[in-house]
């Protein structure tokens, strides 16, 4: 039965099938007008201007081909991508009018509600069908075989335009907040960042318990701040080293945006750990080859691969601190490191790096504002995934 698993109590019945083409109508138009905005589609965020893109309108000559697309009109853009292998169909909603490439198929619903069908859309309902028709992977230029005949002949299951209002409203308001909270997040992490320039730039300095000056910043190699250890990597061929391994093994894989890091993808056995290079928690983890300067604080006593150096500080230096001047200074670090095939920065090259460093009570002050901001962050992120999680159970649920 066509039936969605979760419904709105006051409809019932089974859902309607159709094909595209008996719902839609294709669009051909055109326009002149130079002043219409020239618009692509991004599988991630939907319809964007080109020249937010690639900093210009690529259209060219083609531009008269263009098609004139309305609000609430779609748009199959038939080029794959890791989120939508078969294509991705997305709706003109931020614009009354734009032009958008030719070699979409673009449409218009007749007489359906269009927040409807871009969740029924974005859902991925009829991937099953489009896998089933494309003809091969990809054209030589980019684009899935598929034709516009086989394209229109989808089969589209749907309630009436009462129920659709409402599904789409209720998804629609799902959106919306979701938007809402990323672009709070996006306004908090300009904040941090702009906390970090006057910080680290000294504009911005904090004041001791009676409310006095620190002393001035002193300059210092990272030699002078720590113990300073290169990873290694216990052979790999020796399969008892990893073996149901309970010790952390960093690689630079296992570093992400998170400062603390808590685990790792393999970890080290009894007999692994005898053989790599243990530093004790707290110690802060630079990546010094390929993916230079990414950084994070390791939890509990272990180890770290090679392309990894890591500073145990001494008792004048916090080990906060240490993370958010690295994460201030990785494109510095990048620098040192050069431009070759593999970016490389030697351990005597980042031992000898100066940074200028405050007492440990102005390091403390200042890690402890800045975890602060780290944490909102985290608050943030976390409520954007717990939303995007729900509205992902709600498209499966809500449609057939």
């Amino acid at each position: 039965m066509s039936v969605p698993e979760l419904r709105f109590p006051e409809f019932e019945g089974e859902w309607d099938e159709f094909k595209l083409k008996e719902i839609s109508t294709e669009i051909k138009r055109t326009s002149e007008n130079v002043n219409e905005d020239v618009l692509t589609i991004s599988a991630s965020v939907g319809f964007i201007s080109q020249k937010e893109r690639w900093n210009k309108v690529i259209a060219g000559n083609s531009l008269k081909k263009y098609v004139l697309l309305k609000k609430n009109e779609f748009s199959y853009n038939r080029g794959n991508s890791k989120l939508f292998p078969y294509g991705c169909i997305y709706r003109l909603k931020n614009h009354d009018s734009a032009l958008v490439p030719n070699v979409y198929r673009s449409f218009s619903l007749n007489g359906q509600n269009p927040l409807f069908f871009e969740q029924y859309f974005i859902g991925g309902y009829i991937d099953r069908q489009l896998r089933r028709i494309i003809s091969s992977s990809a054209r030589m230029d980019g684009l899935l075989n598929i034709s516009k005949s086989d394209f229109f002949d989808v089969k589209i299951k749907a309630p009436k335009i009462d129920e659709q209002a409402k599904i789409g409203f209720f998804l629609a308001k799902v959106d919306e907040k979701i938007e809402k909270l990323e672009k709070k997040l996006e306004l908090w992490e300009a904040y941090k960042k702009g906390m970090m320039q006057k910080i680290f730039s000294q504009e911005l300095r904090f004041k001791d318990e009676n409310g006095e000056d620190y002393p001035d910043w002193e300059e210092k190699k990272l030699t002078e701040t720590g113990k300073i250890v290169t990873g290694n990597t216990p052979s790999t061929k020796n399969k008892e080293y990893y073996h149901e391994g309970t010790y952390l093994w960093v690689t630079p894989t296992d570093i992400s945006s998170s400062k603390y890091i808590k685990s790792t993808e393999r970890k080290l056995s009894d007999a692994g750990i005898k053989k790599a290079r243990i530093v004790s928690k707290n110690s802060v983890l630079i990546t010094c080859i390929a993916s230079i300067g990414k950084n994070c604080i390791i939890t509990e006593n272990g180890s770290f691969n090679q392309q990894i150096n890591a500073i145990t500080p001494k008792k004048e230096f916090s080990h906060e601190f240490m993370y958010y001047i690295i994460d201030k200074n990785s494109e510095k670090l990048k620098k040192f490191a050069g431009i070759t095939a593999t970016p490389i920065l030697n351990k005597k090259s980042f031992e000898n790096m100066k940074f200028e460093f405050p007492c440990l009570d102005e390091q403390i002050k200042i890690s402890n504002s800045l975890s602060s901001l780290d944490n909102k962050l985290g608050y943030l992120n976390g409520e954007i995934q717990i939303n995007y999680n729900f509205k992902k159970g709600l498209l499966q649920k809500m449609f057939c």
